[in-house]
């Protein structure tokens, strides 16, 4: 992967930050890792690098849902916004809860598309292939969410 072309969120030594630290007392939850992605026709193919490599060793079908559905939201975000992109992922399997954050804060909407259009379904196959899926505003934009 072009290294240039995303960088993940750093933590305080340096490294990946786990976004969410465990309840006090509680069991550690699986992290969620971040990564900041570039408004770029690139960003799709390297959502989807990050997105298998974390899910590596996850059921075949699981994997190529995820990575699908990956890459509809961060092409609707690239193609709708013009901002940098975070990335956000759970793997807890046979559970993976993808988001991807961006500054617009238009509500995301399935569109009909025409029969013979090359593009506009992005939303409609989240909604049919995630288990749930969702959004809600931040105070940067919006975050919309699936999960498997």
């Amino acid at each position: 992967m072009d290294e240039e072309l995303f960088s993940p969120r750093a933590g305080p030594s340096g490294g990946v930050s786990l976004l969410e630290d465990p309840p006090p007392g509680g069991h550690m939850a699986p992290p969620k890792i971040g990564y900041a992605l570039p408004d770029s026709a690139h960003s799709p193919s390297l959502a989807r690098g990050l997105l298998r490599q974390a899910l590596e060793g996850c059921p075949g079908d699981m994997v190529d849902t995820a990575l699908v559905l990956v890459s509809e939201l961060v092409t609707n975000a690239v193609l709708h916004t013009s901002s940098p992109l975070v990335l956000q992922f759970r793997v807890a399997p046979p559970h993976v809860r993808v988001s991807v954050e961006d500054s617009s804060e238009e509500q995301p909407q399935p569109h009909e598309a025409e029969a013979e259009a090359a593009s506009g379904r992005g939303l409609w196959l989240v909604d049919a292939m995630a288990t749930s899926w969702g959004w809600h505003l931040t105070t940067a934009g919006k975050r919309v969410w699936f999960e498997l």
